[in-house]
């Protein structure tokens, strides 16, 4: 009995494992001084591919933080990057909740109209305030309403 609940046991965490996706890494990079709510917009037919440097999609924001692609959206786990601008250099933004750089990033799509990943970079006390605007920053960039 004790050989079949380790098999099981065995037998669980091999299927949990294979259940992990990887993705290719993004590298965010911010323009110089930009805080608020930036968003990557997938799929734009019109706009270029992402390139990839080093193993990593780059995102280069411009100042107004909206990014379009024609690149598709990855689903998955991947280590990502963040930074700003800082003169000639890049400058390394530390990320998670209570960072105060770069936190409250999420994916998804608006309906069948796009498919997004969004990120807030500034103070955490703007956060709620950016959330309010990322609506009306993504329907005006590519949801139009007919």
């Amino acid at each position: 009995m004790k050989r079949l609940n380790l098999f099981a046991v065995l037998l669980a965490l091999t299927a949990a494992a294979g259940c992990r996706k990887d993705r290719t890494p993004d590298k965010f990079v911010f323009a110089e001084g930009f805080t608020g709510g930036a968003v990557v917009i997938y799929g734009v037919a019109s706009a270029p591919a992402l390139p990839v440097v080093g193993g990593m999609q780059v995102l280069e924001f411009p100042a107004d933080g909206v990014l379009q692609t024609s690149t598709a959206q990855q689903d998955g786990w991947a280590k990502d990057q963040y930074f700003r601008h800082q003169g000639s250099e890049l400058k390394a933004l530390r990320e998670g909740a209570g960072s105060e750089e770069v936190f409250g990033g999420s994916s998804g799509s608006i309906g069948s109209c796009a498919s997004v990943k969004n990120q807030y970079v500034g103070e955490p006390a703007k956060l709620e305030e950016m959330r309010k605007t990322m609506n009306a920053k993504l329907l005006g960039s590519v949801c139009k309403p007919k």
